[in-house]
């Protein structure tokens, strides 16, 4: 395969992604969303000795976790501080309950993003998008 068809192809597939042109706030939901999907399915995983199911699924929620982090620190301050420490708990978490198989990580992790969701939920209740 050549370069340019491998460049288009790679470009098709960034274009195909879901949330292309989405807001913070919606990309912020989304990645709560997967992530809260993910450390379900890795309980489930471990739960059914899918061990290699269980790995995908952290390996996958642990990216999600490194995004946040990196939205958390796009403007520095108290808030982005306190979000980078939870989002880092739950990263240690990730890594605890893949190395463990630990139940009870992930049930911390899922607690503290259940939190955050809950929390993200409540400041942007009712907040319109500014037109484009």
């Amino acid at each position: 395969m050549d370069g340019s068809r491998r460049n288009s192809e790679s470009y098709a597939a960034y274009r195909s992604v879901a949330g292309l042109g989405a807001s913070p706030q919606e990309f912020r939901s989304m990645a709560l969303d997967s992530l809260r999907a993910l450390l379900r399915r890795a309980d489930n995983a471990i739960r059914a000795q899918e061990l290699v199911d269980k790995a995908d699924a952290l390996n996958s929620a642990g990216k999600l976790v490194e995004f946040l982090i990196g939205l958390s620190g796009i403007e520095h301050g108290e808030l982005s501080d306190r979000l980078a420490s939870i989002y880092q708990f739950v990263m240690t978490a990730i890594m605890r309950a893949n190395a463990h198989n630990d139940l009870q990580a992930l049930a911390d992790a899922s607690h503290a993003i259940e939190h955050v969701a809950a929390i993200w939920r409540t400041i942007f209740a009712g907040v319109e998008e500014p037109a484009a």
